[in-house]
């Protein structure tokens, strides 16, 4: 009888609520209905409660477990990030170390309120915007501990199409460029045969026409802040059109019998550098161009034959014709006698041909060492000798070998560092052309534009390379400039391309108010009286060699660097930290002030060598029949001061093949 009100308080408690499916089989705390389980449920009663006032309340953040283990991944990062701070504390000190420090305890801060907000569910837009906040603390880490150099050529090529037309845009960007660190602006400013840049012998670019000159406001502005201009100008190739465009035709159109053609060739795009009168043609353009300008450098793009016709009509003919003696032979190749094998005269062709091309750089190096303030020439070429010197006729390093040239810029455009690397061995000649070469890296082709930069800058830095140039403003991705800012441009940097002994000043003072005096024993952990005693001998003679500097003859400041590194290696059981670090910048110094000594010397006449073995498979010219007339002079000479004295007759003849480079195509 007891349990009659107890049985009573729960039918009406249940028939209060009333009863879902799930509770008509098991009632009330899962017992079975009163009266058995095959009886009917009774009905809601009008007087129930609305099922959502008793439901547990919807989640605010629905991606809880999804951020969970999104924190966990970004707590694993920090961690990591801690431990590249630590092992930094053990290196150079040319890094932000004290900024990565602050930056490290900052990203902590933002991911721990990412957990706090996460216990408290919060949404999921406040959790996630401290996890953004953590990921661009963690960037300026890695940021801070990239090294950033005193000596370095940092180029931006400026294609024509990012260059501003207006005078305030052109000085914008300018601003933009130095903010970031770049040292040298490289502008497009003759391309499709028309000028950027006022000119009175090339029809003015449509974007430009009627505006100011872009290039004269860039040099002003560039030369305020401290930064070098290399205009870029296309050489040989003079016209552009696809199957949508026609660009139009400005110089081949006045000058058709300067066009590289053959009897198949529709619409001509390159003039031939066999003529004389299209070599002439553009040396007269680009010393206006000089002369109009208070430039730092040249950089010559498409300085070779066209791809489409590397054998073209205009040079067959003018070979045939200096072969069978009826015009002068060409300054750097004399005829060949006319009885010569299939192989020898397409050697001979070959040669000839990259004759040509080389001509015009010697005749443009000549107008840059001719300015009252000598400007180095930079060259754009193709990577791959075979490549470059059977299809385009670009022999490089017999330009480099004769001084004409003092920069090579290969287009090396990748986002693998593996590609990266093997070109650079090759162009280098393993290492041993690393002065001279400037690498250009394609930020179009890379996936993740910051990683593979950074990756990229601290391979060619490894190499000793004296710097490198991007391809190029129009494809810069956004925030990349300012992540440059914060890391390898930190610090701003002299220009080996124009000023190497500057550049070796630059390093030598670093080592001295910079690395010397801020050397990290006591982070070391070490107290070793030899350590430190090395350490204060090389502070003394640092400090004394950068007081010199100044004065002293670059062959004089070479020997004294040599010196000093050959002692650091002779230390022993001192940190190797110490060796390491101080005996790169020596290595930075020597490379620079050996390319000092090298642009004032007066070469003799290098003469060609034999094409790569690739050549074998290509069509001989055809046979140069015999001539009664004279044959020509075989002696020849250079003709200019700068390039030494004329060449011996033995350089120029023709004799037996020079020794063949190995083949280092790709």
């Amino acid at each position: 009888m007891r349990l009659l009100p107890f049985f009573a308080a729960a039918l009406a408690l249940q028939m209060a609520i009333g009863a879902s499916p799930a509770r008509a089989e098991g009632g009330l705390l899962g017992l079975p209905w009163f009266g058995g389980s095959d009886r009917p449920a009774p009905q809601p009663s009008s007087t129930a409660l609305p099922q959502p006032l008793l439901a547990t309340p919807a989640p605010r953040n629905p991606r809880q477990g999804e951020m969970r283990l999104e924190h966990g991944l970004l707590l694993e990062q920090w961690k990591a990030a801690q431990k590249r701070v630590r092992t930094a504390e053990t290196m150079a000190v040319d890094i932000a170390l004290p900024i990565a420090r602050q930056q490290l305890v900052a990203a902590r801060t933002a991911l721990e309120q990412g957990a706090l907000l996460l216990d408290r569910d919060a949404e999921a837009r406040e959790v996630q915007e401290r996890f953004d906040a953590f990921q661009q603390h963690l960037k300026s880490v890695r940021l801070a501990l990239v090294p950033s150099r005193a000596a370095e050529t940092r180029g931006m090529l400026l294609d024509a199409d990012a260059i501003p037309t207006d005078e305030a845009g052109v000085r914008r960007l300018v601003q933009e460029l130095d903010t970031a660190g770049f040292n040298l602006l490289v502008p497009e400013v003759i391309r499709r045969g028309y000028a950027v840049h006022a000119s009175r012998i090339l029809a003015r670019d449509a974007t430009f026409r009627d505006k100011a000159d872009v290039l004269a406001i860039m040099v002003d502005e560039a030369h305020k802040r401290g930064m070098a201009v290399m205009p870029w100008v296309w050489s040989f190739r003079v016209r552009s059109y696809d199957e949508t465009r026609d660009f139009g035709n400005p110089i081949l159109g006045l000058l058709p019998s300067l066009a590289s053609r053959t009897e198949q060739t529709q619409k001509p795009r390159f003039m031939s550098p066999s003529l004389p009168g299209a070599r002439a043609y553009m040396r007269t353009v680009l010393k206006e161009l000089l002369d109009g300008h208070d430039v730092d450098g040249l950089l010559l793009d498409y300085i070779r034959y066209d791809e489409e016709t590397p054998d073209d009509d205009a040079s067959r003919t003018q070979f045939q014709l200096e072969r069978m003696g009826l015009a002068k032979p060409s300054t750097f190749m004399a005829p060949a006698p006319s009885s010569l094998s299939d192989e020898a005269r397409r050697r001979d062709y070959q040669l000839w041909r990259e004759a040509q091309v080389s001509q015009f750089v010697a005749d443009v190096s000549q107008l840059c060492r001719n300015r009252r303030r000598p400007i180095p020439l930079a060259v754009s070429t193709f990577r791959g000798e075979s490549y470059a010197r059977l299809r385009k006729m670009q022999n490089w390093r017999h330009w480099a070998d004769n001084g004409w040239t003092q920069v090579t810029t290969s287009m090396l455009y990748t986002g693998e560092l593996a590609d990266l690397k093997r070109w650079i061995r090759q162009e280098t000649d393993q290492g041993r052309r690393a002065p001279e070469f400037l690498p250009i890296l394609g930020l179009h082709r890379m996936d993740d534009p910051l990683a593979d930069t950074l990756e990229q800058i601290q391979y060619i830095r490894d190499e000793n390379l004296s710097g490198f140039m991007f391809f190029a403003m129009g494809h810069v991705p956004r925030g990349l400039l300012a992540d440059l800012a914060q890391g390898p441009f930190r610090n701003r940097a002299a220009m080996p391309l124009v000023q190497p002994r500057r550049a070796s000043e630059a390093i030598l003072a670093e080592l001295d108010r910079g690395y010397l005096r801020d050397f990290p024993l006591a982070r070391l952990g070490t107290n070793d009286w030899i350590t430190g005693a090395a350490l204060r001998v090389l502070r003394t003679e640092v400090a004394s060699l950068r007081r010199q500097a100044g004065k002293l003859p670059t062959p004089a400041l070479a020997g004294r660097i040599a010196n000093l590194a050959q002692s650091l290696e002779g230390l022993e059981r001192v940190h190797p930290a110490l060796t390491r670090d101080v005996g790169q910048r020596l290595a930075d110094i020597s490379l620079l002030l050996d390319t000092q000594q090298g642009r004032s010397l007066r070469r003799r006449y290098v003469p060609l060598g034999d094409p790569p073995l690739e050549s074998a498979g290509r069509q001989a010219p055809p046979s140069v029949p015999a001539s009664p007339a004279k044959p020509a002079d075989r002696s020849g000479t250079m003709g200019r001061a700068p390039m030494g004295p004329p060449v011996p007759r033995d350089l120029l003849a023709y004799g037996p093949p020079v020794p063949r480079r190995p083949d280092r195509s790709r």
